[in-house]
């Protein structure tokens, strides 16, 4: 066989095979304003709790000494191994930030799909 004939079915089979993952990737980014959105209302609610999928997660944030909002969302019970961070100079984008992190490390994890954002923010 050509060179040039092994390298497009190359290109071919890679395309095939990453395609599917990034149109799942879109669509989840699709919901993650949604989901981002619901969380921070969890978070100015007073007792009320964080839960994302029926677990309890915990979203804070603190000023540091430079001016600077870190936020972190952890579900520890869930996923004891990895936890969204976000920073910025508003402490609510921090908090966003924080919360886009952990849905997207939930997803790489396959712990979290698309399917199970849709059902979470259709019962919220």
């Amino acid at each position: 066989m050509r060179p040039s004939f092994l390298f497009g079915l190359t290109v071919v089979v890679l395309l095939g095979v990453s395609v599917p993952a990034c149109q799942a990737g879109l669509a989840l980014n699709r919901l993650m304003n949604k989901a981002v959105d619901a969380i921070v209302y969890m978070v100015g609610q007073q007792d009320a709790g964080v839960s994302l999928l029926g677990h309890p997660c915990l979203v804070e944030s603190a000023k540091q000494p430079e001016g600077i909002y870190t936020a972190v969302m952890s579900c520890a019970s869930w996923t004891p191994r990895f936890v969204g961070e976000g920073t910025s100079e508003v402490e609510l984008e921090a908090l966003k930030g924080s919360i886009r992190s952990f849905i997207r490390k939930a997803s790489d994890y396959q712990l979290l799909s698309k399917e199970d954002l849709e059902d979470w923010l259709a019962s919220y």
